[in-house]
């Protein structure tokens, strides 16, 4: 569970920890497996959205989207840094905890609204909404 990661690392250590741990929320999986085209050196693999590719781009440090198929071609911004992205999934993840518990709250979508807003906020602003509206089906 990514609720019991401490965000309070450097990068590398929180990584290393989530790669380690094999940590998943929802669609989300951190891990190091490699995928059939080479990303550019310029981007470090921190795991898969489905097929596609969550990477940090190096220089910015910025938490991209990379389409599996041309890995040079970012489909979108995620989060400022991997400490955000991280706080942002941890919101997400309570959400599919609570509606787990409570079936009405899956298929409330002013609920999952103010969750995807409140993590697109956490992540960096709300040009990152996408992604995680995204991981809510809406």
């Amino acid at each position: 569970m990514i609720s019991h990661i401490k965000s309070d690392k450097s990068s590398d250590q929180l990584i290393r920890e989530l790669m380690d741990l094999n940590i998943e929320v929802g669609m989300v999986e951190f891990t190091d497996k490699e995928d059939l085209l080479r990303l550019p050196s310029s981007f470090e693999k921190i795991g898969n959205f489905e097929l596609d590719i969550l990477a940090i781009d190096i220089d910015s440090e910025l938490v991209v989207m990379i389409d599996h198929d041309k890995p040079d071609f970012i489909m979108g911004k995620v989060a400022q840094n991997i400490t955000q992205f991280v706080e942002a999934l941890k919101l997400i993840e309570a959400f599919f905890e609570m509606s787990m518990e409570d079936d009405e709250l899956y298929a409330d979508e002013e609920a999952m609204r103010k969750v995807t807003s409140k993590s697109s906020s956490i992540a960096g602003d709300q040009d990152y909404l996408w992604f995680y509206d995204m991981m809510l089906g809406i």
